[in-house]
C-alpha cells in the first residue's frame, strides 16, 4: 500500500484541500442544467482546467512522493483517507481522454508498442500517478463514481478502471473529442467509450465473416485488374481496404438503427471502383465494357463526351435486412475534394423534399470520403465545413471517412501539413475524430458505428480516419520507391490487410481454408463472367443513365440533342407570369409585414416598402414603373405559387449587394427576429430560401450546383457579391457547371448572377469576366448558323439583360422549359435604379411577350421608311452601354444611328439578330459594343 507521511501536516492538508475543492468545483460546472445543455462557456472552463491538468506531475503528487521518500520513519496515512487522491486520478483520466490517441497504435507500418496500460498512464499522467494506480490501495478501493465519473465497463476497482480506460484510449483506436464545445457531447463520448465499451464490443462470427467478405472482394478485384489490365491506372484500394468496411458499416448502421433512407456520397478516386462494385452493385459488365475503351454513354447523338473510370457514379437501392437505403455516389472531377460541397447540396435538396422545414435531418445522410493529404490541403474542405455548420446549408452532420495512405502523391505528411493528423482541420469547427488502424478492420467497424450514432444524436459532423498505406504509387504505374524507399521496403515485406485478417479468422475457426479459397474463386468467377459478357455488350440506354429518376421524370424533361432529332419542342414558350391583378397581389405581398412580426427600419419602410407599393397602384399594369428588384420579386413569387421552390444564396443575398432586394427584413429592436414576405405568399406555395452565405464562393456555388442537380423543379440561384468573385469558384464552373452534362449526362438549371460594371468600385469589383464564360460555352466559333446544334442549345446560356422584364422572363424560363441548362446572368449594378431600366406589369403578364434575345431600337419606328433611310450606322451593343449610347445620341440629336441590343450572347441569337438587322440593309458599317 502506497502511504504518505504526515510530518508536514499543514502543507499536506492545504494541498489536499485545494485539490479536492478544485475537483468539486469542476464537477459542479460539469453538470448541465436540467433540461438544457451545458453552455460553451462552462465547456471552455473545463477545457482550461484540463490543460492545467496536463502538466506531467501535479503539485499534489510531488508532495506525496517527496513526503514518502523523506519521511520514511514518520507516521503514514493511507491515501484512501485523503481526498487529494481522487483529484489526482480525475486529472489523470482527463489526460487519458484528451491525449490517449498520441500513444495509440494507429500506424500499421510501425510495430505495435510494447507498452501496457500502466505504461501508457505513466507516459501521459506521470510515473507517480502510475505508481498510485498500481498500488494496493487502488487495487482494493472500489471505483468512486462521484469522484471519477461512471464506472468503466468490466471494472470495479480504481486500478481496474484506470487500466481499462487507458486500454480504451491507447489501443488501435484513438479518439479526439476533448475540444468539442459541448460538455453534453463530451459526456456522451465518455459514456459510449468507457461505460458502453463501444470501441471494444464483441463482434459476432457473422460480422467477422462479412468484414472478411468485403476485404477479400476488394483485394481479389484489384489483383484481377492488375492481371487483365496491367497498364491501367485504377487507383486501387490495396493497403486501405478497411475503408470499405467503414463505408459499408456507416451505411448499414444508418439504415438499420436510424431512420435514414438516402445516403449521398462524395468520394475521391482512391478505391472508387472497389466501392462501386462491391458496395453499390455497379454493373461489372459495364465496367469491363468501359475498360475495353468503350463509352458508357448511349451510342446516340447526345453530344456527350464520357469521363474516366475513376469518376464513375452509382445510384442504387440497397436491401439491408428489412430496411432499404438509396445510395447516390455522385460523379467527381479530378480536382481533389471539389465534389464535397456538391454532395452537401444534393443531400440538402433530398432532405428538403422530405421535410421542407428540415426537421428530419436523419432522413438523408451525407458522407464524404477523403484522401488524407487532400483533406487538409484543399481549401474547399474548410469552406465546406464552415457552410455545413450554418443555416441554409446544414444537413444535420456529415460522416467523413478518410482513406489515409499517409502520402500525398509523393509528399510525406511533414510536407503536406504542419499538424499531427490530416484531420486536424476538424479542430477548426470542434468536430470529433476517431482515428483507427486499418490493420484492425474490426476496430474500423466499431468506430464507424460510433460515428453514425454521434451524427444521429447530435446532428453534427464527425471523422473516421482509417490510417493505412498504399501498395503502389499514386497510380499503379508509378514507382513509389523513388521517393519513399524506406516506407515501401516495409510495405513490400508485410502481409496485406485482407490476407492477415483472413488468416486470423482461419486460426480462430471462424472460417476454414477451404471456405476462404472458395470465396476467392467465386469472386474471380464473377469477374470472369462479366469480362466475357463485356465483349458483346450493347451500349447502355439513355434511360438507364439520366432523366428517368423519381424527381426528373415527372418534369418530362428531355435531352436537347435527341429532342431536336425527334422534332420535340425544346422550350415551353409561355414564360409570362400571372395576370396583372395577380402580379399586383404578389408585388404587394412581397413587402407586406404583418403587425406583430418585425419592426422595419424607418428608412426601409419609406424607400423600399412604400416605394414599391407606390409602383403597384396602376390596376391596368400599363405604367412603366417596375424596377429590377420588383421584377425579380415577381418572378420569384410567380414561381413559388406555381410550385417551384426558389433558392438564392450568396454574400449579402438577403439584403442584396446594392441594398436592392431586402428579401429578409430584420426587427430593429431584436436582431434574432426576421420576416421573409415571399415565404408567406400562400399556405400551399413552394419553399423560398434567401440566404446570406458565409464568405465562400467555391463551396457555396458547389452546394447550389448539387442542389439544382437534385431538384430540377427549383429555381436555384447563386449570386456573387461582385461578378469578379466567381474567380473563387472557377473549379466548380469548369468541372461541374460547364461540363457536367457533356461528361455525365447530368443536367442542371443553376443560375449564376454576376454583378457587372465599373461604376466606381475598382478593378476587382467590376467585371464578371463574361469572356471566360463565352470561352467555356461550346458554340461553333466559325459559324453562327442556327442549324448547328451547339449554336441552338449550348452547354450554358449567357445573358446580359438591360430590362427588368427580360430578367423576369429569363428566370422563369429556367423552370418552364423542358430541359435544364446553367444560366449566367451578367447582372446589373447601375441599372438596378436606372430611371429608364423599368417595365410595366403588362410586359410581364402578356403571354406574347417572353424573353427577347435581341431588342430593336425603341426610338426608331421600323415601319417608318423615312426613319429607316436616315440610319447610316447600326451599333450592336450589350448591357448598360445601351443607355449610355442612347443618352449621348439624344444629346447630339443624331438620327443616323440605330442601337440594337443583343441580350443573349449564348446561344447566339442568329435568326433574331438577322431579322432585326434586315430593316437596316442600307446602313453601314456595323459596330459592336459589349459591356
Amino acid at each position: 500500500m502506497l502511504s504518505v507521511g504526515i510530518a508536514s501536516r499543514s502543507v499536506q492538508s492545504v494541498a489536499a484541500e485545494s485539490v479536492t475543492a478544485r475537483w468539486a468545483k469542476r464537477q459542479q460546472r460539469r453538470q448541465p442544467n436540467a433540461g438544457s445543455p451545458t453552455s460553451a462557456v462552462s465547456r471552455s472552463s473545463l477545457r482550461s482546467a484540463s490543460i492545467r491538468a496536463f502538466r506531467p506531475h501535479s503539485a499534489a503528487v510531488r508532495t506525496f512522493a517527496t513526503s514518502s521518500s523523506s519521511a520514511s520513519n514518520s507516521s503514514t496515512q493511507s491515501l484512501e483517507s485523503s481526498g487529494a487522491a481522487w483529484g489526482v486520478l480525475s486529472r489523470a483520466l482527463e489526460r487519458l481522454r484528451a491525449r490517449g490517441h498520441e500513444l495509440a497504435h494507429l500506424d500499421p507500418l510501425k510495430p505495435a508498442p510494447t507498452q501496457n496500460a500502466l505504461d501508457a498512464i505513466a507516459r501521459i499522467a506521470g510515473s507517480d500517478v502510475a505508481a498510485l494506480v498500481s498500488s494496493d490501495w487502488a487495487a482494493k478501493t472500489k471505483w468512486d463514481s462521484a469522484a471519477l465519473g461512471p464506472v468503466p465497463s468490466g471494472a470495479t476497482t480504481v486500478k481496474e478502471g484506470l487500466l481499462a480506460i487507458a486500454s480504451m484510449y491507447c489501443g488501435t483506436v484513438g479518439v479526439e473529442y476533448s475540444f468539442v464545445e459541448s460538455e453534453t457531447e463530451a459526456a456522451w463520448f465518455r459514456d459510449q467509450i468507457e461505460s458502453k465499451n463501444a470501441l471494444a464490443t464483441t463482434l459476432s462470427n457473422d460480422d467477422k465473416r462479412h468484414i472478411n467478405h468485403l476485404l477479400v472482394a476488394s483485394e481479389t478485384f484489384d489483383q484481377y485488374l492488375a492481371k487483365k489490365f496491367a497498364t491501367l491506372k485504377r487507383y486501387g484500394m490495396e493497403g486501405c481496404e478497411a475503408s470499405m468496411v467503414a463505408i459499408d458499416a456507416i451505411i448499414r448502421q444508418a439504415a438499420t438503427v436510424g431512420a435514414t433512407t438516402d445516403t449521398v456520397i462524395g468520394m475521391a478516386h482512391r478505391g472508387r471502383l472497389n466501392v462501386l462494385l462491391y458496395l453499390f452493385n455497379f454493373n461489372k459488365t459495364w465496367l469491363f465494357y468501359k475498360l475495353r475503351g468503350q463509352a458508357l454513354l448511349p451510342n446516340l447523338d447526345y453530344g456527350a463526351l464520357d469521363d474516366v473510370l475513376s469518376h464513375l457514379s452509382a445510384s442504387t437501392d440497397l436491401s439491408l435486412g428489412d430496411k432499404k437505403m438509396h445510395v447516390s455516389l455522385i460523379h467527381n472531377p479530378s480536382h481533389l475534394e471539389a465534389v464535397n460541397p456538391v454532395a452537401l447540396g444534393k443531400a440538402y435538396a433530398k432532405q428538403q423534399r422530405k421535410s421542407p422545414d428540415h426537421k428530419q435531418p436523419n432522413s438523408t445522410m451525407c458522407m464524404m470520403v477523403h484522401g488524407d493529404a487532400a483533406l487538409i490541403g484543399q481549401g474547399v474542405n474548410a469552406e465546406t465545413a464552415i457552410i455545413g455548420g450554418v443555416g441554409g446549408y446544414n444537413v444535420g452532420g456529415v460522416v467523413h471517412v478518410v482513406t489515409n495512405n499517409q502520402l500525398g502523391f509523393t509528399a510525406f505528411p511533414k510536407e503536406s501539413r504542419p499538424t499531427r493528423y490530416a484531420t486536424d482541420l476538424a479542430k477548426m469547427t470542434g468536430t470529433p475524430v476517431i482515428h483507427v488502424n486499418a490493420d484492425d478492420p474490426e476496430a474500423v467497424l466499431r468506430a464507424s458505428k460510433l460515428a453514425v450514432a454521434y451524427r444521429e444524436k447530435f446532428h453534427k459532423d464527425i471523422y473516421v480516419d482509417v490510417i493505412g498505406w498504399r501498395k503502389w504509387g499514386h497510380n499503379e504505374l508509378d514507382e513509389p520507391a523513388f521517393t519513399q524507399p524506406t516506407m515501401y521496403s516495409k510495405i513490400r515485406n508485410r502481409p496485406t490487410t485482407p490476407g492477415a485478417y483472413s488468416a486470423s479468422l482461419v486460426k480462430s475457426g471462424v472460417i476454414t481454408d477451404a471456405q476462404l479459397s472458395a470465396l476467392k474463386s467465386a469472386f474471380e468467377a464473377e469477374l470472369d463472367k462479366a469480362f466475357t459478357a463485356a465483349q458483346t455488350m450493347p451500349p447502355p440506354k439513355a434511360e438507364e443513365l439520366h432523366l428517368s429518376g423519381a424527381h426528373w421524370g415527372p418534369e418530362k424533361l428531355v435531352h436537347p440533342p435527341v429532342a431536336l432529332r425527334d422534332g420535340t419542342l425544346l422550350s415551353r414558350p409561355v414564360t409570362a407570369g400571372e395576370s396583372v391583378s395577380s402580379l399586383l397581389q404578389i408585388g404587394r405581398a412581397s413587402v407586406h409585414v404583418p403587425a406583430g412580426t418585425v419592426t422595419v427600419h424607418e428608412r426601409l419602410q419609406r424607400t423600399f416598402i412604400e416605394a414599391r407599393l407606390s409602383k403597384l397602384n396602376d390596376a391596368t399594369g400599363a405604367a412603366k414603373e417596375i424596377d429590377w428588384a420588383t421584377a425579380e420579386a415577381l418572378a420569384f413569387g410567380t414561381c413559388l405559387l406555381e410550385g417551384h421552390p426558389v433558392r438564392i444564396s450568396g454574400q449579402d443575398s438577403a439584403r442584396g449587394t446594392f441594398s436592392q432586394r431586402h428579401a429578409r427584413l430584420v426587427d430593429q429592436s431584436d436582431e434574432s427576429k426576421t420576416y421573409i414576405p415571399l415565404a408567406h405568399l400562400s399556405k400551399t406555395q413552394a419553399p423560398f430560401d434567401c440566404i446570406s452565405s458565409p464568405l465562400s464562393e467555391f463551396a457555396v456555388l458547389g452546394f447550389e450546383y448539387g442542389y439544382s442537380a437534385e431538384n430540377p423543379k427549383a429555381l436555384t440561384i447563386w449570386e456573387a457579391q461582385f461578378g469578379d468573385f466567381a474567380n473563387g469558384a472557377q473549379t466548380i464552373i469548369d468541372t461541374f457547371i460547364s461540363s457536367g452534362e457533356d461528361k455525365w449526362l447530368r443536367q442542371s438549371g443553376i443560375v449564376m448572377v454576376l454583378p457587372h460594371g465599373y461604376d466606381g468600385a475598382g478593378p476587382e469589383h467590376s467585371s464578371s469576366r463574361m469572356e471566360r464564360f463565352l470561352q467555356l460555352i461550346n458554340t461553333d466559333a466559325l459559324s453562327a448558323a442556327p442549324e448547328n446544334y451547339w449554336n441552338a442549345v449550348p452547354n450554358m446560356t449567357l445573358i446580359n439583360p438591360t430590362t427588368p422584364n427580360n430578367y423576369f422572363h429569363a428566370l422563369r424560363r429556367q423552370v418552364k422549359r423542358n430541359y435544364r441548362k446553367p444560366l449566367v446572368v451578367v447582372g446589373p449594378k447601375a441599372l438596378l435604379r436606372h430611371p429608364e431600366a423599368v417595365c410595366s406589369l403588362q410586359d410581364l403578364s402578356n403571354p406574347a411577350l417572353t424573353f427577347e434575345p435581341v431588342i430593336g431600337d425603341p426610338d426608331i419606328n421600323i415601319n417608318d421608311p423615312e426613319a429607316i433611310r436616315a440610319v447610316k450606322t447600326v451599333y450592336m451593343c450589350s448591357g448598360k452601354f445601351f443607355y449610355d449610347l442612347r443618352k449621348e445620341r439624344q444629346a447630339r440629336g443624331r438620327k443616323d444611328i440605330a442601337l440594337i441590343r443583343v441580350e443573349e450572347l449564348a446561344p447566339f441569337p442568329h435568326a433574331e439578330l438577322k431579322a432585326t438587322l434586315s430593316a437596316f440593309n442600307q446602313a453601314i458599317p456595323f459596330h459592336v459594343h459589349v459591356s
